[in-house]
């Protein structure tokens, strides 16, 4: 709904939107074919492994579990192909998301130590497990998470207030991460649209993307 000028210096409101969010960290995976891989015995054929960041050397999963601990959904993302000629073929097909594993970083759960550690899964929806000693991961399908998001569109907010309540979460799980306020009002001053505004904090703060499902508006 688009309000006149007049309704929207009465009411205080600017567009009324039905949306829902999901962040999205994308990642690297990197095919491994050969029996001496250390996780091959667990798929008996070439799987893929997804790399976390060493906790003494970011904060990232943390603060991807803590932003979810919000109530925002959160899916890590990695392709289970590797050459450039299967991504123009599944693009062209519109078919990258089946080839694509989701996962939740609470299904991951906290990292245990300073140590590398990485999530190895193949193709399939199959289970997918977090090593270096092999524990299940559940995947997520990204088609239910969508429709899940569809049913939240319902709950209809103004553009600004849908923005600063995705701006919030970040501040609230990065603070809980950093033990440091983020001045979240300060950042990107100079971008008028709320909706961009906070796809750029989350970029910043999460080194992840903003998904949004619902109508599209102009501000």
């Amino acid at each position: 709904m688009f309000p006149s000028l007049l309704q929207e210096g009465h009411l205080g409101y600017d567009v009324h939107l039905p949306a829902a969010a999901i962040f999205l960290q994308f990642k690297l995976s990197y095919q491994l074919r050969t029996r001496k891989a250390g996780e091959f015995n667990l798929f008996e054929e070439p799987y893929y492994r997804l790399y976390l960041h060493r906790r003494n050397h970011s904060r990232q999963h943390d603060l991807l579990l803590a932003l979810e601990q919000t109530g925002q959904r959160v899916l890590y993302c990695a392709p289970t192909f590797h050459l450039s000629a299967d991504l123009n073929r599944l693009y062209a097909t519109s078919t990258i998301i089946p080839r694509t594993a989701f996962f939740r970083p609470s299904s991951i759960g906290p990292l245990p130590d300073d140590n590398q550690h990485y999530v190895v899964f193949v193709p399939a929806n199959t289970p997918a497990f977090f090593c270096s000693k092999p524990v299940s991961v559940s995947r997520t399908d990204f088609g239910q998470e969508l429709g899940a998001l569809s049913a939240l569109r319902s709950r209809t907010r103004t553009v600004r207030r849908f923005a600063d309540e995705l701006i919030a979460s970040l501040s609230t799980a990065h603070m809980t991460v950093a033990r440091q306020p983020v001045p979240t009002d300060d950042l990107f001053p100079h971008i008028a649209d709320p909706m961009v505004r906070a796809g750029l904090v989350s970029r910043l703060l999460f080194d992840s993307e903003l998904l949004v499902v619902g109508q599209v508006y102009t501000f």
